[in-house]
């Protein structure tokens, strides 16, 4: 099928706009041609066209078996009802072995990098689509909070601090400032998955330059408590962690008294998104997410303690 489109174009954000003062829209946006896409798609469509027609016209339901199809490249709206038809296969259970083998060797190696005073450090972060403020970008991980646990030295009493925005105001330069003493200038900071942290942190000395030197001496001294638990280091297993080093996975193993059950916040899509919505609740409603977005937070770190802790005393 032959076209006469002159062009035809995907309008998206542009990551790479960052904001300053108002928002400049023309900018905001960036129009990227796909006309050459389209029309290699053109005799695929017509087929599809007269694919479905067909489908359409017929008096029973398709044979056709569950597979990618329904998923990709979007979900289908009858995927439910498909799974419904389905037979379910007999499994066969196995008790989980709850029992944790440490490697303690390759625990005192892999640990040996870990220099108190220890700060279990943890952020939770949220992206918006148009950036609400200056030194940001389309979808750019802003930080809104962060929760720390500090062990001065080996068996001290825990030191608990918090930052949480006030879900108005850009959240960052408080932020920055709190962490920056909160932190200090040697020890530790352990964090579960340190890919995430570390870049926050570059992110915010890049959008901060006042900052920049006091962020990147932090950003340099992260470490990261999640690797022993992979699979394929396994320098801390248990059959019950199912293949998985999350840490949702391994606390309970690990740590039994513990749990995220308990709490109005579980994950942090959901403390993102509820951040989100922080500024448009009266002044009760308000206190009540402040108090769950801190506990969510703080439960993060409290686990990240618990778990060295056991590993430590294996």
């Amino acid at each position: 099928m032959r076209s006469n489109l002159a062009d035809f174009s995907i309008i998206h954000f542009d990551s790479k706009y960052v904001r300053m003062g108002d928002i400049n829209v023309e900018q905001l946006f960036k129009a990227e041609s796909v006309l050459d896409a389209v029309l290699t798609k053109q005799d695929f469509i017509a087929k599809n066209i007269a694919d479905f027609k067909k489908l359409i016209q017929l008096k029973k339901i398709p044979d056709i078996e569950m597979g990618k199809q329904c998923q990709h490249p979007y979900p289908c709206n009858f995927s439910n009802y498909c799974n419904s038809l389905v037979q379910p296969e007999e499994e066969e259970t196995t008790e989980l072995d709850n029992n944790i083998q440490v490697d303690k060797a390759a625990w005192l190696n892999y640990s040996s990098e870990f220099k108190f005073p220890l700060f279990f450090f943890d952020f939770e972060t949220i992206q918006y689509g148009v950036p609400q403020f200056n030194f940001s970008s389309p979808y750019q991980q802003i930080p809104f909070q962060y929760s720390l646990h500090v062990l001065l030295e080996p068996n001290a009493k825990l030191i608990h601090s918090a930052y949480l925005g006030d879900g108005i105001n850009d959240p960052r330069p408080a932020l920055i400032e709190q962490m920056i003493r909160d932190l200090g200038s040697n020890g530790s900071i352990i964090t579960w998955n340190m890919t995430f942290e570390k870049s926050a942190i570059k992110k915010l000395a890049e959008n901060f330059i006042d900052y920049h030197e006091e962020l990147m001496a932090i950003h340099d001294r992260v470490v990261d408590l999640m690797p022993p638990f992979r699979p394929n280091r396994a320098i801390v297993y248990s059959d019950a962690f199912e293949g998985s080093y999350s840490i949702k996975k391994v606390l309970p193993v690990m740590v039994p008294e513990l749990s995220y059950s308990n709490l109005q916040i579980q994950e942090g899509g959901t403390a993102s998104f509820m951040y989100g919505q922080l500024h448009l609740l009266e002044p009760k409603e308000h206190e009540q997410l402040r108090s769950d977005l801190l506990a969510y937070c703080h439960m993060d770190t409290l686990a990240m303690v618990k778990i060295w802790e056991k590993v430590e005393e294996a």
